[in-house]
Order: structure tokens, then sequence, then C-alpha cells
């Protein structure tokens, strides 16, 4: 996808986390930074946990802030 101008969104952990705080990224997520041409644009989810818990089936209607940092290549 990537190679063909296309956009990929990740987490880093591979998935939601179990706690507030980042958990450790998973290997060979720095290998998508290295396809050529491909720009790198952090994002900075608030209010996900107080949205969605993982015990709950379905989320609830709660404020969820985006931020998007600057892109990086």
């Amino acid at each position: 996808m990537l190679e063909e101008g296309g956009v990929v969104g990740i987490f880093p952990e591979g998935g939601r986390s179990k706690q507030r705080l980042m958990g450790p990224a998973k290997p060979g997520l720095g290998r998508l930074a290295l396809v050529p041409g491909a720009v790198v644009v952090p994002a900075v989810v608030i209010g996900s946990m107080e949205a969605w818990p993982r015990e709950f089936a379905l989320p609830a209607p709660r404020k969820i802030v985006v931020t998007f940092l600057p892109p990086m290549r």
C-alpha cells in the first residue's frame, strides 16, 4: 500500500493498550518507515480508554481527541 502511495494506519503496540500509557512497540514497526517516500505522521489519541474500555463490547458516547504531530521522513 505504501509503495503505491497509499496510507496505512497502525498502532505501534499491535493493538489496543491494556493501560493508559503506550506499551512497547512491536518489532518491525520501523520497517514501514523505510519504504522509499514514506512519511510517518505520529498521532496521539486521548479519551479512547473512557470511550471504549477493553472489557466492553461496544463504545460509550465519550469525547475522544486525536492530535496529529508534524510529519517525519
